[in-house]
């Protein structure tokens, strides 16, 4: 499985996913000729896509829905409350160039080509935002780009990912002082806005955590992974960037300094 991350950011956001038989396009937040300048850019030519999916309505994510539509003549993959709000903002040639709609709702399982997607709800405000899962031959990728909090059902849903895209969108204090007005600074802020980059900080250090403690106390890798729903390449990426961090060079090095400081 191949990710392409186009673009991410208020200014659009488009990812490529690609197995050998299926490709899939994920927000459509760029025009036609941005998009295929970007695609040139990362080496990649796509003549046909399996479906186009939408994570929700604003137009960072979906401005540029009709022209991929034009190009592409693909599937679309939507919800129906972020369908309705997308055509009341969206130009009459959305509806025009529609050959296909696939309506998903957030818990749903589907396929697309040879590749098993779920969706799932996030919190943002949008009238029905969601996150993904892919998974293809072995390999799990989950994508979450716009949501205010990460709710425990959600880290269920990022675990065992062999990849992640997950969104940290603003540093706290730069956001604070800002030139932004304060209604969009509440907005950004809000259970329902964006992660702050502490947030995901505080995210990724639990799993890193808890990965070591099981470290500590002997456990091997492919246990951790099991034991916490972590692919044994995740587990195996945390440890080495544990050990790095602590200059130590082996687990049982790891085990001695973590009762010295009681960490176990």
């Amino acid at each position: 499985m191949r990710v392409s991350i186009l673009a991410s950011g208020s200014s659009g956001n488009i990812t490529l996913l690609e197995t050998e038989r299926t490709r899939l396009l994920v927000d459509a937040g760029l025009g036609k000729r941005e998009t295929l300048a970007r695609l040139a850019a990362a080496g990649r030519t796509v003549e046909q896509l399996d479906g186009i999916l939408i994570t929700h309505e604003h137009t960072d994510h979906c401005n540029g829905l009709p022209q991929m539509l034009g190009l592409w003549k693909a599937p679309l993959y939507v919800t129906e409350p972020t369908m309705d709000a997308m055509q009341r903002m969206l130009p009459v040639t959305f509806g025009k160039r529609l050959k296909r709609v696939e309506t998903i709702q957030p818990g749903q399982h589907f396929a697309v080509g040879d590749i098993d997607v779920h969706a799932f709800a996030i919190p943002h405000d949008a009238a029905d935002p969601i996150g993904f899962t892919f998974r293809s031959n072995g390999a799990k990728m989950a994508m979450v780009t716009d949501l205010g909090y990460m709710p425990e059902l959600v880290k269920v849903h990022l675990r065992a990912a062999d990849c992640l895209v997950l969104e940290s969108n603003h540093d706290l204090d730069m956001l604070k002082v800002g030139p932004y007005p304060w209604v969009v600074k509440q907005r950004v802020l809000s259970r329902t806005g964006h992660l702050s980059n502490h947030a995901v900080s505080e995210y990724l250090s639990d799993r890193e955590f808890e990965v070591l403690k099981l470290l500590a106390a002997g456990k091997s890798v492919s246990d951790i992974g099991e034991q916490i729903s972590l692919s044994a390449s995740t587990v195996s990426t945390y440890r080495a960037r544990i050990l790095t961090k602590m200059n130590l060079k082996t687990n049982a090095d790891l085990t001695l300094y973590s009762v010295e400081h009681k960490l176990i």
